[in-house]
């Protein structure tokens, strides 16, 4: 399911362990990844494009170094708050490493995005 790539959105990633929370913290140990927006000290720009994005927990790192296929990043893309906006053809952030379960280990996506088209 997972190829190492994010494209038209992303957020956190974490275990399923028989609970739904109500925040990716509420996972706390089995939180295996979270890439938030708003954390802009987390986010490396060229320009205005994301070239990396390390999420909070493990400090993973998603890149991309070919400058048309980096996403953009905004101060008010999402209501007035931060956001990165990916186009939905070519742009996409890379993970070196997997750090998400794949086959048949259940685990539970967090995504927030805005689909206006």
């Amino acid at each position: 399911m997972f190829t190492g790539r994010m494209g038209t959105g992303f957020g956190g990633v974490g275990q399923q362990k028989g609970r739904r929370g109500a925040s990716p913290r509420d996972l706390g140990a089995s939180l295996l990844g979270w890439w938030d927006a708003d954390r802009s000290d987390l986010i490396t720009l060229v320009s205005d494009k994301v070239s990396s994005w390390r999420d909070i927990t493990h400090g993973y790192d998603a890149v991309q170094g070919t400058d048309a296929a980096r996403p953009a990043w905004s101060a008010t893309s999402f209501n007035g708050t931060p956001g990165i906006t990916f186009d939905g053809t070519d742009d996409e952030l890379t993970l070196a490493s997997m750090p998400f379960p794949s086959g048949a280990n259940a685990c539970e996506v967090w995504i927030v995005f805005a689909q206006d088209s």
